[in-house]
């Protein structure tokens, strides 16, 4: 569960979206599951270099794609800091950043299991 008893990850939407996507699901999953680090990285280095341009740019690749995966939550945070990039206060990207952080490894897991579960044929109906 996510914050306040909100769900990490929309499963309905997500077997829908399996289903449309048919065999490459894994695939375009994987990409996601590969990038996911390395933007939450991205994050780090461009908070630790100062440049919010950088900030909102990852931001809002973040979003997009967690959004695609049906991880609204993640996708949300990942708004807040691309809207306010540019003009929050240190303490509040800071904020932000550690949520994005928490909340993107979670993320990971989660589809990290989905993805086991898909390869190993263990479920066709998506069970966390």
């Amino acid at each position: 569960m996510c914050q306040e008893g909100v769900e990490m990850i929309n499963l309905e939407a997500l077997q829908r979206l399996r289903q449309d996507t048919g065999t490459g699901f894994e695939r375009v999953l994987a990409l996601f599951l590969k990038n996911i680090p390395i933007r939450l990285l991205t994050l780090e280095e461009a908070w630790r270099n100062q440049d919010r341009l950088l900030l909102r740019q990852t931001a809002h690749k973040l979003k997009g794609t967690s959004a695609t995966f049906c991880a609204e939550p993640f996708s949300q945070l990942c708004a807040q800091l691309e809207k306010s990039a540019d003009a929050a206060s240190d303490p509040e990207i800071a904020s932000l950043l550690e949520q994005i952080q928490q909340q993107g490894e979670q993320v990971k897991e989660r589809l990290q299991r989905l993805l086991l579960q898909s390869l190993t044929g263990e479920q066709r109906s998506l069970h966390l």
